[in-house]
């Protein structure tokens, strides 16, 4: 993950243009969420169960597949400076 958020830092700078502080913000935010998923996690497996659970964290990685689509204007305009 680390070459990820390496090449993600790049494009929040280059690709997007916000500041070093909506940045950090926006990490921020991923970090607290990530926390809460894992404080959660076991009481969403016992109430959904493994499988749909699995399936449900998988929708993860299709979300990152949108990023690029920050280019063409799809990003949240309150980010921007």
């Amino acid at each position: 993950m680390n070459a990820a958020r390496a090449v993600l830092i790049v494009f929040v700078y280059r690709g997007l243009q916000l500041s070093p502080g909506v940045a950090g913000l926006m990490f921020t935010a991923g970090a607290v969420a990530a926390f809460l998923g894992a404080v959660l996690c076991q009481r969403l497996v016992a109430r959904l169960g493994v499988g749909r659970t699995l399936l449900l964290t998988a929708t993860e990685g299709l979300v990152w597949l949108l990023v690029p689509l920050t280019l063409l204007g799809a990003s949240v305009p309150i980010l921007r400076h």
